[in-house]
């Protein structure tokens, strides 16, 4: 993990064989809100900063709905190609991101999971998607997970932690702490039980919450910003 930085961008950024993974900050006021008037303007000098052929990204509606990028803008909450150059990312403000390269078959994916996303498998289901759309191995994938609200911060109401709980996918994992819950655990739980490596499972260990309170990196964060909250872009590329 390295804090990269670039014509005002700032990023922690990671590679894997030909992948590119970068987990876009809010320092330098960078804000990614689709409704924000730079919104275009900072997807054009990401865009010409990597290099980039195209810049993915979707209507994010807190779904388990996953989509092939084919370079128009759709609902969903995950999104795969196999195409070097293009770029495909997420938008998040507490929610997790996630990125997956397959370095056998070239494919990566963005995965926007927030507790909704994360109880209905959104992450499985992106790996199942790979494994039969383009031959994915899961041994041959690797995971980032980016700067999320972590279970030190993210309480929530009994009624959903008992929600998680009584799914059989979780028993025997440490999802919750009282009401704490933990959305990245169940992540790896659910990389795990689609056969992804655990040493291939990587995070910034970086919550947007608390971590700007002790670290020099700035996060937007719904919960503590509410309505004023921008938003953070994740994403993830073959290099041509």
């Amino acid at each position: 993990m390295d804090i990269l930085r670039s014509d005002g961008l700032e990023y922690i950024g990671y590679r894997n064989g030909r992948a590119v993974a970068a987990f876009f900050t809010a320092n330098n006021d960078l804000d990614f809100f689709i409704q924000g008037a730079n919104f275009q303007e900072n997807i054009d000098r990401v865009k010409e900063v990597f290099k980039l052929k195209a810049v993915g990204y979707g209507r994010q509606i807190h779904s388990d709905i996953i989509n092939v990028f084919d370079g128009t803008v759709i609902d969903g909450d995950a999104l795969v190609t196999d195409k070097t150059g293009t770029a495909v990312g997420i938008f998040t403000a507490d929610c997790v991101p996630l990125l997956l390269y397959d370095k056998g078959k070239d494919v990566c994916a963005a995965v926007h999971s927030g507790w909704k996303g994360t109880y209905v498998r959104i992450t499985s289901k992106t790996i199942t998607l790979m494994k039969e759309r383009f031959g994915s191995k899961p041994e041959d994938i690797t995971v980032f997970i980016g700067p999320h609200i972590g279970a030190c911060c993210y309480e929530v109401g009994q009624d959903l932690i008992d929600l998680f709980r009584s799914d059989s996918l979780y028993m025997g994992y440490p999802i919750n702490s009282e009401r704490q819950l933990d959305l990245e655990m169940c992540i790896r739980v659910q990389c795990l039980h689609e056969g992804i490596r655990e040493e291939n499972i990587n995070s910034t260990g970086l919550c947007t919450y608390c971590s700007g309170d002790k670290e020099e990196i700035r996060f937007h964060s719904y919960r503590r910003e509410r309505e004023k909250s921008g938003r953070m872009f994740s994403l993830v590329y073959i290099e041509e």
